[in-house]
């Protein structure tokens, strides 16, 4: 009797309950993000799964414009270039669900290469741009673990150095370094000036951009960043990088035959916010 008058009083408040029991991701990260340019053969042959290869869409013009780099799309070789993003983070007190609810609380060090503007393979027909995850890389064991099940990325536990760049310096650093043995080396130095006036922006927009990863199904997420209150305000680098391809090479492409390092050299920000995240079926992202 006890439990049927239990159950009479509590299913009234399942709406009520699910909508308490936020369980999207919060957190706070600290980010250097640096919009780069990589040979289109190279994103293509080499980066991507050849399955998604034909999902790659144009990146408009504008785009380049506002990150400075519409001079650049073409080496001087005459050699396409294609758009990806780089970012290199700390995220602190991060997990699902409302602070009240007390499971904020991995901080970890995080590495991921992204290829904005790609269809999503469950949107054939669409021309809705997504941003594809090709990477992850944790300082954290369970968090590449579990990224691996969901959301289906290609996720690699690594080792960091130096350790919780760059949350270890001032947010006014001059300088910042920041490194994934066998993966990838940044330097950076605080610029004088913006290539282009629309670069944050236009970084903002891919930071936010719904993505997908390899093995994600239908599912989408988005991570949705304040910059509002930002607790480092986004603050220009000029970065030097050096990527090991052997090791950002998709397994399933043919060996890699090309440059053991490529060296990149961009404008990119670091900044510090809060975010939460969103996620739902591909259809639902599209505008």
């Amino acid at each position: 009797m006890f439990y049927q008058q239990a159950l009479f009083f509590t299913l009234p408040l399942l709406p009520v309950l699910i909508l308490m029991l936020d369980f999207s991701l919060r957190g706070t990260y600290d980010v250097l993000a640096v919009p780069l340019l990589l040979p289109e053969h190279v994103v293509r042959d080499v980066l991507l799964p050849p399955s998604l290869s034909p999902g790659l869409l144009p990146v408009p013009q504008g785009v380049y414009e506002q990150l400075g780099l519409a001079d650049a799309v073409r080496a001087a070789d005459g050699t396409p270039q294609r758009l990806v993003l780089l970012q290199l983070g700390y995220q602190s007190h991060t997990g699902p669900g409302a602070p009240w609810m007390g499971m904020r609380m991995q901080s970890f060090s995080e590495v991921k290469l992204e290829i904005p503007f790609m269809r999503h393979p469950k949107l054939a027909r669409s021309e809705q741009p997504f941003l594809f995850k090709q990477t992850m890389l944790f300082s954290n064991p369970l968090m590449s673990f579990s990224s691996n099940i969901f959301p289906g990325a290609r996720s690699v536990y690594a080792s960091f150095r130096p350790k919780k760049s760059p949350a270890t310096y001032a947010p006014d650093a001059a300088q910042l370094e920041y490194g994934v043995t066998d993966w990838v080396h940044a330097e950076a130095t605080q610029a004088a000036a913006p290539r282009a006036q629309g670069m944050w922006p236009a970084v903002k927009d891919m930071l936010n951009a719904p993505w997908f990863a390899e093995r994600s199904g239908s599912s989408v997420i988005q991570f949705i960043f304040d910059d509002s209150a930002a607790e480092i305000a986004p603050t220009l680098y000029d970065v030097e990088v050096k990527l090991r391809m052997r090791a950002w090479r998709h397994p399933l492409q043919k060996p890699y035959s090309g440059p053991e390092e490529i060296l990149l050299s961009g404008q990119g920000f670091r900044s510090k916010m809060d975010f939460t995240s969103r996620s739902g079926a591909a259809h639902k992202f599209i505008e």
